[in-house]
This record gives C-alpha cells, structure tokens and sequence, in this order.
C-alpha cells in the first residue's frame, strides 16, 4: 500500500529498476533541515519537541506499511519556514519489508557515505533478520540532533592532554566523533560513559541532559 501521511512527502509512484532496486517518485519539498529550522527560528525544547513527535508519527506510519527509510537524518527531514509544515523526504535507500534481505546490496551500514554512518544503529552492521530498529535508532539520534542544535548547547573542544579533549554535541562534527567513541567501546554506551567519566571527557552538559 503506498504511504499517505501529512509529514512524508507524496508519493506519486514506486517500483523496482531492472536490477531489483525499489524506487520512489516523490514531491518536490522546499524546506531546510530540521535543525536550522530550529535554529533559526529559536524554537524552545516543547517546540522542538513537537516536531519530533511529527517525526516519531511519519515514521511509524512507513513501518506499517512495511517500508524501512533506512536514512532518517536532518537534512532528509525538511520543514517549510512559510507553512512550518515537515516532511520526511528521500526515501532512496529504502527497503520494503517484503522483499528484505539483510545481505542485498546496499542494505548494510558499510555501503553507506560517512555522514549517513552517524545516524546508524548497530544493528546496520550486523545480519539483523528485522531492520525496524534501523529507523528507531536513527530517530533517536536525530532527535538529539534537534534538541543540541541550540546554540546555546554547542561548546569548543576542549584540549586536555594529545588525545583526550572535552566537546559539546551542539556540533555534527563532535556528534560524529561521539559515535565513533561509543562505536570503539562496541556499541556499549554503558562502558564509554564510565570510560569518559574516569578520564573526564563526558561532552559538554551531558550530566544535565541525561
């Protein structure tokens, strides 16, 4: 059943390329990334709240009807700065449950840029029978994307020593290199938190946020 949800763009068709590619036709959407809009507009964490609600709601709309996104992230969740309207877009890397093969080309974590990379659950880089946790973890992090994009969350590093350094999460660029911390500690948050905890080097305000 093709998807029908105010905040996914409209779909007007869908298919398969000869070589067993899904593919969607999607509207055109104007809009910036979810966090500059946030951004730009000042908006307040019950704002930014809202939107990730909106989010949560196209999400789980493409799940029942069996289609993975695969790629949630800012820039593929746009809102129009005219309407405040946000639409999920993009849904190129797409996967539908029906045909799902955890070993089909392009379906695994490593096939992806390194951009997309920090919005991957673990799950992307094993042999996971059910991808629905591919979306929920990317949501997540997007989320936290939309909540430190405040200004007012964002930090310079911070050099303690050649290899350590405190860092805000305000930025991508310190998200990214967060994930590949917690990453290097297999994907255990648990273990990095106590890690960055005994050598100091928790990102900025993560006490107060968790």
């Amino acid at each position: 059943a093709m998807m029908d949800h105010p905040n996914i763009a409209k779909v007007f068709d869908a298919g398969a390329t000869d070589q067993g590619r899904p593919f969607f036709v999607m509207e055109l959407v104007k809009g910036i990334a979810v966090t500059s809009f946030c951004d730009e507009h000042k908006l307040d964490t019950k704002s930014r709240l809202q939107l990730f609600t909106e989010i949560c709601s196209a999400v789980n709309h493409a799940h029942q009807k069996g289609i993975i996104h695969r790629d949630i992230k800012p820039a593929n969740i746009l809102v129009d700065s005219v309407s405040n309207t946000l639409k999920v877009i993009d849904f190129g890397s797409a996967c539908d449950m029906s045909s799902w093969s955890p070993n089909k080309l392009g379906y695994r974590g490593e096939n992806k840029g390194p951009r997309s990379i920090l919005y991957c659950a673990p799950e992307e880089f094993v042999d996971e029978k059910s991808p629905y946790a591919f979306d929920v973890y990317s949501t997540a992090i997007t989320w936290l994307r939309t909540l430190l994009s405040d200004d007012n969350m964002r930090s310079e590093s911070i050099v303690l020593d050649e290899t350590e350094y405190a860092y805000g999460l305000g930025d991508e660029e310190n998200l990214f290199r967060w994930r590949i911390a917690v990453r290097d500690f297999g994907h255990n948050l648990v273990s990095w938190e106590e890690y960055a905890t005994l050598h100091n080097t928790l990102p900025h305000g993560w006490n107060a946020l968790f």
